[in-house]
């Protein structure tokens, strides 16, 4: 009998940058990447006919929810400072390969800022050039 690894938020991981330079994003509390656009369009001419249309458009958006407390926000606010583009990537170690890389990345705008009586998420939205996403199962243990 195969058994499956359980999911755990804790085993999935968030890293900006790229080589010597990239680090690892600290206290993730949920993590999405969504496509800017629908991959394909339907047309339908005037007789009623239909055809499909594949858009080439790979830009997405990347969000990153981590706690208030985390060190990772120095890091993110530098990158943001220095105005260059980078690559983020999301990974669920708890599966058979389920990741999301975006290239070229820019932070959105910077996060809204509150505090409150319970711990606040402060959640990153960057916006990628180049999305790439793939899901996959739960990985043997």
């Amino acid at each position: 009998m195969a058994y499956k690894k359980p999911y755990d938020i804790k085993k999935t991981g968030c890293n900006i940058g790229i080589g010597a330079d990239a680090f690892p994003i600290d206290g993730i509390e949920s993590l999405k990447a969504a496509r800017t656009t629908d991959e394909y369009t339907v047309v339908v001419a005037a007789d009623g006919t239909t055809r499909l249309i594949k858009n080439n458009d790979e830009t997405g958006i990347m969000t990153v929810g981590i706690n208030a407390d985390s060190a990772a926000h120095l890091l993110i606010d530098a990158l943001h400072k220095a105005g260059i583009s980078y690559p983020v990537a999301f990974v669920d170690k708890t599966s058979n390969g389920a990741v999301a890389f975006g290239d070229g990345c820019r932070l959105v705008k910077m996060p809204d800022w509150s505090r409150a009586k319970d711990p606040e998420v402060v959640e990153y939205v960057f916006l990628a050039q180049n999305l790439q996403i793939k899901h996959a199962g739960a990985a043997d243990e």
